[in-house]
């Protein structure tokens, strides 16, 4: 039998020379041994190669208390029919197998490990091995029960390419007494043995199952070893070793050597990067920390990257589809979503990762780094995209109902607008301002109290008041609400022979207008002439000489001043002395009069709606006389 070889180079590769024993196999069955120093692993070893109990190859053994083997070496690869005839043993394998034995440095060594990497390349191992062997000298307490679950525990989380295959692990407790079994047969004691083994084995599976390290009664052997003599008895232990052997290659899918290969080189990078593994005294959760961590940040890289990408898109949605961007869904989504991703990304390297606080710790953290992330980008986005371009919708679509309301307004809307602007204003100034408030409230209410909102809101005010008020003026300028001059009229929408015109905002009145758009009074009119006889003494008789209607005497009205020009025509009047003789100072007197009579509601100053206009009356001194006036006189009236 050859001598062991090298299975690690210093940088925690594998040697060129496993390495490609390794990938050429495609049924390779590692079987390694580790545990303290000094326990007797490279003496296992070959006696599980050899057959024989004192065997110092292919492994190196030696007595004293300095550890022989340095780093992990290798032998293999065997058959198992080399193997199986050394312990006068037969087992039946189901495939064809390469078996490759290791034995590994021995750990906790007070002078120091030969190799500094031993505890990471025992790690390494315990990836790709198909029996993972414990040996110990002492029996089974809780110190070695921490050494076993600090490497097992950690070989069981850290990932191995996503490769699951049924791994064996034994414990071998070397030297150990049967209890009972003084003068009992070896068959006797065989049967203790195993009972004791068994014992051990139930104990043992649930002290792992605690520690989140599951085997069970088909892939985890407990071996107490007797002390060599008898050999017979002691080699009892070891085909009860080689069975176990043999059902695991029996029970495990064929795995190529390639693909251990690859494992290997997946979980080197995470082996590295634990630190304090030579410390005799590390706390195994602080290592198991470490690998879930170092599991965590990795597969936090696909997850950090998609938080990243957060803002961008809220920024995305909030500028081009704010109105159906659902902040609630979207949250939820992209929690369950990262979560997944997360979960996936641990759960391809260790199944069982969600049964550590530190997965779960970091699961709480995602959802609440997202859902914060999610919270203050969209806050900010919205405050900064959304509340100004709604605002601004709001203000628009208000101000657009303002000039359609101020357009349509009559004259007789605009003086009732007038009467209160303010108010009329606030029509439409507050539900704009609830408007945006209750968007802001329904899609971001983190917003609702931001200056962001209230600035908008002051806008809002300033702008749609501003708009209204000039709206409001220029529609006065084309519609007056107060017309108080018939074009006046006219432009407020004033049609046919009757306009209203105002004299400021209080008063009010209807005037006639004719086809010109001249406002005049209908005045109706009579003209009278009387005949007068006078003496020295006074009139001593008179009667009419004639009575003309006149019909609608032409008229001209200043409606601003109130002045009514009657343009009554010539009045005539004359004197004659009497041809009677009957005295110097006799005489007639013909005198011409109009009376006029006002038909709209007027009046003139004196309250009636009638007055006189008459000719001039002669002088009883100056005879004979005929004189002639115009007849146009202008009246003040009144209403």
């Amino acid at each position: 039998m050859s001598q062991s070889k090298p299975l690690f180079n210093d940088d925690l590769t594998l040697t060129s020379d496993f390495q490609n024993l390794l990938e050429k196999s495609k049924n390779p069955i590692i079987i390694t041994f580790f545990g303290i120093y000094r326990a007797g692993k490279s003496t296992r070893a070959n006696q599980l190669i050899t057959g024989i109990i004192d065997s110092s190859k292919p492994f190196e053994t030696d007595d004293g208390s300095d550890s022989i083997t340095q780093g992990c070496h290798f032998c293999g690869p065997l058959k198992m029919n080399q193997l199986l005839p050394n312990h006068n043993d037969s087992v039946s394998l189901n495939k064809d197998a390469d078996i490759f034995i290791v034995d590994c440095e021995g750990l906790h060594d007070i002078k120091g490990n030969q190799s500094g990497n031993i505890r990471k390349m025992t790690i390494i191992l315990l990836q790709i091995s198909t029996i993972i062997t414990y040996v110990s000298k002492d029996i089974i307490n809780y110190i070695n029960v921490n050494e076993i679950r600090d490497f097992f525990g950690i070989s069981k989380i850290i990932p191995g390419g996503g490769i699951q295959y049924e791994t064996g692990f034994t414990i071998m407790v070397r030297d150990v007494g049967i209890k009972g079994a003084k003068g009992l047969s070896e068959d006797e004691v065989n049967i203790k043995r195993r009972e004791q083994d068994q014992t051990v084995k139930g104990t043992m599976i649930n002290i792992l199952k605690d520690n989140h390290i599951v085997y069970n009664d088909r892939n985890f052997q407990v071996l107490y070893q007797p002390n060599f003599p008898p050999e017979n008895l002691y080699f009892q232990s070891m085909k009860d070793y080689m069975n176990f052997v043999g059902s695991i290659i029996n029970m495990r899918d064929e795995i190529p050597g390639k693909l251990l290969v690859k494992v290997a080189d997946n979980v080197r990078p995470i082996i590295n990067r634990l630190t304090n593994l030579n410390n005799p005294n590390i706390n195994s959760t602080d290592l198991y920390n470490q690998v879930i961590e170092n599991i965590i940040e990795q597969a936090m890289v696909d997850v950090t990257h998609e938080i990243n990408k957060i803002p961008s898109y809220i920024q995305n949605q909030l500028n081009n589809n704010h109105t159906h961007f659902n902040v609630s869904s979207y949250t939820s989504t992209k929690c369950s979503q990262l979560k997944n991703l997360f979960t996936q990304n641990c759960t391809s390297q260790l199944k069982k990762i969600e049964s550590f606080d530190c997965y779960q710790r970091k699961l709480n953290s995602i959802d609440s780094t997202v859902k914060n992330t999610i919270s203050s980008n969209h806050t900010r986005f919205y405050q900064d995209y959304v509340i100004p371009k709604e605002s601004q919708i709001i203000k628009n679509k208000q101000m657009q109902e303002i000039t359609r309301v101020v357009n349509n307004s009559s004259s007789s809307d605009l003086r009732s607008i007038d009467s209160n602007v303010d108010n009329w204003i606030k029509k439409f100034v507050d539900p704009a301002v609830k408007s945006l408030e209750s968007t802001v409230i329904k899609q971001c209410s983190n917003a609702k109290y931001s200056s962001k909102l209230e600035q908008c809101i002051n806008s809002i005010r300033t702008d749609l008041t501003n708009h209204a008020r000039q709206k409001f003026r220029d529609r006065c300028n084309e519609c007056p609400p107060y017309p108080s001059t018939v074009s006046e009229a006219r432009r407020s929408g004033q049609t046919g022979s009757y306009v209203t015109l105002w004299n400021g905002k209080s008063s009010s009145h209807t005037w006639r207008v004719d086809s010109s758009d001249n406002v005049y009074i209908k005045v109706t009119a009579q003209k009278y002439r009387d005949v007068y006889g006078y003496t020295s003494e006074g009139i001593c008789y008179s009667t009419r000489d004639y009575c003309i209607d006149l019909g609608t005497v032409i008229t001209s009205f200043n409606y601003r001043t109130m002045e009514l020009r009657v343009h009554g025509g010539s009045l005539d009047s004359s004197q004659t002395r009497y041809k009677h003789g009957l005295g110097r100072g006799h005489y007639t007197a013909k005198i011409e009069r109009i009376e006029i009579t006002i038909n709209d509601d007027l009046y003139f100053q004196d309250g009636k709606k009638n007055a006189t206009i008459s000719g001039e009356q002669p002088s009883y001194k100056v005879y004979p006389v005929y004189c002639s006036r115009d007849g146009d006189v202008t009246f003040r009236l009144r209403f």
